[in-house]
């Protein structure tokens, strides 16, 4: 496996399921653990919450060189939540990557890592909130300029 697929500093997540990204896999690696030559490389994942976790390098891919910016992103709820079914939602932003990737608060202030919508259509971002879960799908980003 090459370890070289991304570097300390890069957001990394892991692929998503059915269409799905889920809370806890999205994150910046803030260390790069090789070892041996026949050794399994990992990766130290820090995430929006604080939290850090090592996980297979083979198992997260590159998503963007992380930009402090501000900004906003429109979002669309797509759990079936009464209140949320179809809302779309202006969330704020301080971070971008160059590949589309925003670091929004949700409307509780929790800071998420938002996948950017691909020509295939929405991905779902799937979270929890107080014992509820929540999907959304960023459909619209509004950066500032550097």
């Amino acid at each position: 496996m090459a370890v070289d697929k991304f570097r300390v500093g890069d957001l990394v997540c892991g692929y998503p399921s059915h269409g799905k990204l889920y809370e806890g896999n999205v994150g910046i690696a803030t260390e790069v653990i090789v070892g041996r030559a026949q050794d399994e490389p990992h990766v130290k994942v820090r995430f929006p919450n604080g939290a850090e976790e090592i996980r297979d390098v083979g198992r997260m891919r590159y998503a963007g060189k992380p930009m402090d910016r501000t900004g906003s992103v429109i979002v669309k709820w797509l759990d079936d939540q009464p209140g949320y079914v179809g809302l779309h939602q202006e969330w704020s932003a301080e971070m971008f990557t160059e590949t589309g990737w925003a670091l929004a608060r949700d409307p509780w202030g929790q800071p998420h890592w938002l996948p950017p919508r691909e020509q295939s259509g929405d991905i779902q971002y799937v979270f929890r909130h107080s014992d509820e879960r929540h999907a959304v799908a960023m459909q619209t980003v509004m950066q500032s300029s550097p």
